[in-house]
């Protein structure tokens, strides 16, 4: 029986090349990029929280190692600390009270469900949670963004698909999918002039870092400063949930289009003779951390094996083509 994840499978249709880098040569960047680094350390304490605990204590923890890192990774990272407390600060923000609303039935529980006797689908939400008001049941799904994308373009997704599917199909009722965003380019602090102002320039800010900044600076509370104060309040452009369901029809062609896939790694997974083949676009420049790895196996660069042994790290491999 295949078995198959949704990281294999948005991988796999992204490129197969970058499938051969990651789950056949089980090769991992040594150094992350800054935005994967960040979505890493938001989902552990966001992790953290909705588990129950303290995430100030993990981002404690998360900055001690973060700290014992030499000065060129630190560089690389640069203000990786700071950008995740007032990421997470403007998120307490924007949902604590909202969030009391929530009943949490599971955090990053890994399930797996039979697509038919030959593929099995195995997936672990971020969460599952039962909204207390209305007792609707949502699997979420944490998102970290450079941008805070259209709910349209959220409606062809997969991933919410064949979770929704895969969860009913376990006998666990869910009604809907929720993608839980937040925005990685954080919210701006204000300047001080030289004459001990504060700076006029258009800023995208947030509730809480700028009510830090006019308390800290002990500045007056002026009409405009409050005003704008006021409108943070209710709004963000930081924070967004996006809430998805899934006509019938939408889920049949996706679970089809999922064996589909599943099939073409299956087949080329088990063929020695067969090659990955390349899907260069301009999306390698951004989504893809084998690219100067990539570029230098196609022009056979003699380069290569030092790229691959300075940049990456080779994880244990079980079961050879996996």
């Amino acid at each position: 029986m295949i078995t198959i994840s949704q990281s294999k499978l948005k991988t796999f249709r992204r490129c197969p090349k970058q499938y051969e880098y990651k789950y056949i040569q089980q090769l991992e960047a040594k150094r992350k990029s800054l935005p994967l680094a960040l979505g890493n350390w938001i989902h552990s304490l966001l992790e953290t929280h909705y588990k129950g605990g303290d995430w100030l204590e993990t981002y404690a923890d998360l900055t001690h190692k973060f700290n014992g890192l030499m000065t060129e990774e630190k560089e690389h990272y640069g203000d990786l600390p700071g950008i995740s407390a007032r990421l997470m600060n403007g998120y307490m923000y924007q949902w604590e009270e909202e969030d009391k609303n929530l009943e949490i039935i599971s955090v990053e529980e890994e399930f797996e469900v039979d697509i038919n006797d030959q593929l099995k689908f195995k997936f672990k939400p971020d969460m599952i949670v039962q909204d207390k008001r209305n007792g609707m049941v949502s699997v979420w799904d944490h998102k970290s963004n450079k941008t805070l994308p259209d709910t349209e373009w959220r409606n062809t997704d997969i991933q919410s698909t064949l979770y929704l599917w895969a969860l009913n199909e376990l006998d666990i009722k869910v009604d809907q999918f929720i993608f839980n965003y937040i925005r990685t380019k954080p919210p701006t602090v204000p300047r001080m002039t030289k004459s001990g102002r504060m700076s006029k320039v258009k800023i995208e800010t947030d509730y809480p870092t700028l009510k830090n900044f006019i308390e800290e600076n002990d500045l007056e509370m002026t009409d405009e400063l409050a005003a704008w104060l006021e409108s943070l309040k209710s709004s963000s452009n930081f924070y967004k949930r996006i809430t998805i369901s899934k006509p019938k029809l939408v889920t049949d062609t996706m679970i089809s289009e999922l064996y589909s896939t599943a099939t073409m790694i299956n087949f080329m997974d088990s063929k020695d003779d067969l090659a990955y083949f390349r899907v260069l676009s301009k999306a390698c420049d951004w989504d893809c951390s084998f690219q100067d790895l990539c570029n230098a196996d196609l022009m056979g660069s003699p380069q290569a094996g030092q790229i691959r042994k300075q940049r990456y790290n080779t994880k244990e491999v079980k079961d050879g083509r996996s």
